[in-house]
C-alpha cells in the first residue's frame, strides 16, 4: 500500500472523500503532514515501535561520552530510548557484561564521574534532537565495544507514491487512525465504531509488541524469595 492509498482509504472512512473518488494534491500533502505528526507521536511509546534494534560500537580509551545519531560518535539512527546495554570485553574470549541504565536522579547521584575502568558498568542516555548523548561510568580505559538494545522512530514520509513498508498489523491500525487525525482536520464527526476499532487496532499492536513478556519482579530485601537477585513471576509465583 502506499502513502496515496492509507490516506484516501482514511478520508473514505470519514465520509470525506468517496470510494471511487481521487484525492487531490493538496490533500495529499495535507495527509502526509498528518500521517507524520502521528508516527513521531507513535514513536514516543516504545510498546507502538516494533522492532528493537541490536548495534556495537566500539569505546575510545579516556572518553566518557559519546553522541548517538548520524554522524555523530556513534553513527546510526537517534533512538527513542535505550532497552538494554552490555559492555563486550574483547581483551580475551569476548564476553558481555551487564551495563546498568541510569535515571536522571542515579546519573546525578555519581558524585566522581571522572574515576576510570577498563569495563564500565553504567550508563546516562540524555535524549536530544538530532544527536543524543551516552555518559559512561565509570569512563572507559580500554576499547572494548559497547552493545545497545535500542528503539528508533518509526520514521516519516515524503511523498504520496511512498510505499508503507511496516509489520502486519500496522496498515490498518495507521489507516484507522490517520481517520481521527483528518477528522478534526475536515471537521468530520468519526462513526463510534472507527474511533473504537482505531483503538482496538492500537492495543493490538501494543500487545504484540510487547511479546507477551510476563512482568518480572525484582526485590533488593533479603528474604523475601529464596534468591532476592533473581526475578520473581507475579503471575507464577516463582
Amino acid at each position: 500500500m502506499t502513502v496515496r492509498d492509507l490516506i484516501k482509504k482514511s478520508l473514505v472512512l470519514i465520509g470525506a472523500v468517496s470510494a471511487g473518488e481521487n484525492i487531490s494534491a493538496q490533500e495529499a500533502s495535507d495527509g502526509i503532514s498528518s500521517l507524520n505528526d502521528l508516527l513521531d507521536s507513535w514513536s514516543t511509546d516504545g510498546l507502538l515501535i516494533p522492532t528493537t534494534t541490536i548495534e556495537e560500537f566500539t569505546l575510545t580509551p579516556g572518553q566518557g561520552s559519546y553522541t548517538i545519531g548520524p554522524s555523530a560518535n556513534f553513527n546510526t539512527t537517534n533512538p527513542q530510548v535505550i532497552e538494554e546495554s552490555r559492555l563486550k570485553d574483547v581483551s580475551g574470549t569476548p564476553i558481555e557484561l551487564p551495563i546498568k541504565i541510569l535515571s536522571t536522579q542515579e546519573w546525578a547521584d555519581v558524585i566522581q564521574k571522572t574515576v576510570t575502568s577498563s569495563q564500565p558498568d553504567s550508563l546516562y542516555f540524555q535524549r536530544g534532537g538530532a544527536l543524543s548523548t551516552i555518559y559512561l561510568y565509570p569512563i572507559p580505559s580500554a576499547a572494548n565495544k559497547i552493545v545497545l538494545y535500542t528503539k528508533k522512530t518509526l520514521g516519516s514520509f515524503t511523498s504520496a507514491n511512498d510505499v508503507i513498508s511496516l509489520p502486519p498489523g500496522y496498515q490498518r491500525a495507521l489507516r484507522y487512525n490517520l481517520a481521527l487525525e483528518l477528522a478534526v482536520e475536515y471537521g468530520k464527526q468519526p462513526s463510534e465504531y472507527v474511533f473504537q476499532t482505531s483503538q482496538e487496532l492500537k492495543a493490538q499492536l501494543m500487545r504484540v509488541n510487547d511479546g507477551g513478556n510476563p512482568l518480572l519482579l525484582k526485590s533488593d530485601i533479603l528474604g523475601i524469595v529464596q534468591d532476592s537477585t533473581k526475578p520473581f513471576n507475579i503471575y507464577t509465583g516463582s
